[in-house]
């Protein structure tokens, strides 16, 4: 009874040193989201990438925190719904170290996309006839304007 509580005592001890040891190899990295005016930004989603990938989502305080990190590169992604999506590159961590930071998110859309085709736009400017025509059909279901500028608009059909 008397071994069974030393060794749990040991046990108990070696855990303490190797996590005090983990610990000190280990850097921490936190930081707070704001908008443009300074306001902090609760509910955004963190992502931070380097050895692995770890997410986590800011506080009513507008901060996150990252523990347990190891020495590397890693890069940062901010995300918000009504916001633009802010992304660091090249953050570099070091053992032991605490690291700091303020992320500034800009209103606006998530993601801004541009699309490239290899597939070439048909311009001919020499015509100024639109591209579709309203069929019959499609005229005869529109409520009609008696008025002058309402028979304007009819006289642009393509024939």
């Amino acid at each position: 009874m008397r071994y069974a509580g030393l060794v749990y005592v040991a046990l108990l001890l070696v855990g303490t040193v190797v996590a005090q040891s983990h610990n000190k190899n280990d850097a921490t990295f936190w930081g707070t989201v704001v908008d443009e005016t300074g306001a902090v930004v609760p509910g955004t989603k963190v992502i931070l990438k380097g050895h692995g990938t770890k997410v986590t989502v800011t506080d009513k305080e507008g901060k996150f925190s990252f523990d347990g990190l190891r020495t590397g590169w890693y890069s940062l992604r901010a995300e918000k719904p009504n916001f633009k999506t802010a992304a660091l590159k090249g953050i570099e961590i070091k053992k032991g170290k605490t690291y700091a930071l303020q992320v500034r998110l800009e209103t606006g859309r998530i993601v801004d996309w541009i699309i490239l085709t290899d597939q070439p736009i048909t311009i001919d400017p020499t015509s100024s006839s639109p591209h579709s025509c309203v069929t019959d059909a499609e005229m005869q279901s529109v409520p009609m304007d008696r008025s002058v500028t309402g028979a304007i608009s009819v006289a642009g059909r393509c024939p």
